[in-house]
């Protein structure tokens, strides 16, 4: 325990071809996220030593809190990354691409076609209060997803009193929510969506916790399509499938 993972580092310098067929027709952008050493991944910038030294012979290890720095560096890590920008790939129905794939790497590879329009806006946005490790008042921002395959990212946006609307998620999003740790006192929040041609969806502004039956969404990058159940743990449809 405490130790980092020895297999962190990517090793070698694989390459693979890859054939796709069958794609439709109209422009489209490769998007390339992975999860190395560098990307995707809290655990490199984790404390080494996280243990409480033993005060007496005998006693336990006890594990010891990240610091509230170190859990702002583990959350900025924890999103899913793109290795490389969006790319153009023509309006054709078939695609050679060669990708970098070291050891100890995970790629996922997104084909996203132009809609030719902004993208849809979240359904629901809604606030949970929590209270973090240190004490602190943690705001956990929440949104139905929409078809993000063709999202840069979702952008948070906070405001203050009667402040202006400013982004505060440092790191692009395409998960459906984002932690405000030791959120300030009568923060109001919104979501909006941003495409990967820079196009915005309207935003929407935090409401009340939604409630069975409010809403289903339009499926998303891993095919769910949104909460149909208790309002706290969501569940596929029944019968959908990823389109």
């Amino acid at each position: 325990a405490g130790k980092k993972d020895r297999y962190e580092q990517a090793v070698g310098d694989q390459q693979i071809a890859l054939q796709i067929q069958g794609l439709p027709s109209g422009a489209k952008r490769l998007v390339h996220y992975r999860i190395d050493a560098e990307r995707s991944n809290p655990h490199p910038v984790h404390p080494v030593d996280f243990r409480v030294p033993r005060k007496h012979k005998g006693d336990l290890d006890k594990p010891q809190l990240p610091t509230a720095d170190d859990l702002a560096k583990l959350r900025l890590r924890q999103e899913l990354e793109r290795f490389e920008d969006p790319a153009d790939i023509g309006s054709g129905s078939s695609l050679s691409l060669t990708v970098p794939m070291p050891e100890n790497t995970l790629s996922l590879l997104v084909i996203a076609r132009d809609p030719g329009t902004p993208p849809a806006a979240p359904e629901r946005v809604w606030v949970e209060d929590y209270t973090g490790l240190h004490g602190s008042r943690d705001r956990l921002v929440c949104w139905w997803e929409q078809d993000e395959r063709h999202l840069r990212t979702y952008e948070v946006l906070r405001r203050v009193g009667g402040g202006s609307w400013e982004r505060v998620n440092d790191a692009d999003l395409v998960a459906t929510a984002w932690l405000d740790a030791d959120a300030p006192e009568g923060a109001q929040y919104a979501v909006r969506a941003v495409d990967l041609w820079d196009r915005s969806s309207d935003q929407v502004q935090a409401g009340p916790l939604p409630q069975p039956g409010d809403g289903e969404g339009t499926g998303g990058l891993l095919g769910n399509p949104g909460p149909v159940d208790d309002g706290r743990l969501w569940h596929s449809a029944p019968g959908h499938s990823a389109p």
